[in-house]
Parts: structure tokens; C-alpha cells; sequence
């Protein structure tokens, strides 16, 4: 199960994973024995990782807890990581946008996987937008 929050100021509103721009990466994203597993879209873009693999329509990425995952594309990319003083229970992921080829703003949007316990092995994954607003420069 997979439970999205954007934190607005003013209260917390439920979205669905592809009303973020995580969800323009992944189809899905489950958390189970100690790895998250962040499922790629089975159409549309695909992605080099930091090492210049491609990667596959449909792909289940493992991301071990502790591990880092950087996903990079002609405009943009997103880069997940640890969270400094928590990385047992939460990740920080870093969405990127590279405006400027078409005259636009670039942008950047940060989130927090946070991991909810649910059961033994398996527990809950909730994504907080750590910002409610890209921010932006030309």
C-alpha cells in the first residue's frame, strides 16, 4: 500500500502516486524486508543510473535501506538517498527539472519517503512533499 501526503502549510492533503513527480517515474513503490522496491512505468521514458545503465520499461528497482539511487534523463532526473540522522526509516528524494532548453525555469521539488511499520516484514511507505513549491531560477 502505498500512501502519498503533500505537506501544504496548512494541512496534509492525500494525493495518488502519479499526482507527484515521483509517480512520473514509478509505478509503484513498496517497502518489504528492508529494501524499497520502486516499480518504473512500463511505457514512456527510460532512464541512465549514475553508472550508464539504461534502463528497462517495467523495472523493479531494489533499493536496499542505507543505499542511494540517482535516475537521470535529458532534462531532468531524480536522486534518492538516505536521510541523514534517520536512514532506517526514511529516504530523501530529489526531483530536477531542466527548463532552460525550452526557455523555461529549471525546478527542483524534494520529498521524504518516510517508512511506516505495518506488520513484521512489511510496512506502509509514505511520501511527504518536504515543500509545497519548486524552486526555480532562469
Amino acid at each position: 500500500m502505498v500512501l502519498l501526503l503533500s505537506d501544504c502549510g496548512a494541512g496534509n492533503q492525500v494525493k495518488p502516486l502519479e499526482k507527484t513527480d515521483l509517480g512520473g517515474y514509478f509505478e509503484s513503490i513498496q517497502f518489504q524486508h528492508n529494501k524499497l522496491f520502486l516499480k518504473l512505468h512500463s511505457s514512456g521514458s527510460r532512464y541512465a543510473s549514475k553508472t550508464g545503465a539504461i534502463t528497462e520499461y517495467g523495472q523493479v528497482i531494489t533499493l536496499p535501506l542505507g543505499s542511494s539511487l540517482e535516475l537521470i534523463e535529458k532534462h531532468g532526473g531524480l536522486k534518492i538517498t538516505p536521510h541523514e540522522t534517520q536512514p532506517d526509516e526514511i529516504f530523501e528524494a530529489e526531483s530536477s527539472f531542466n527548463g532552460s532548453d525550452f526557455g523555461g525555469p529549471s525546478t527542483k521539488k524534494f520529498y521524504l519517503i518516510r517508512l511506516i511499520p505495518v506488520g513484521d516484514n512489511d510496512q506502509d511507505v509514505v511520501i511527504l512533499e518536504e515543500n509545497s513549491k519548486a524552486v526555480s531560477s532562469k
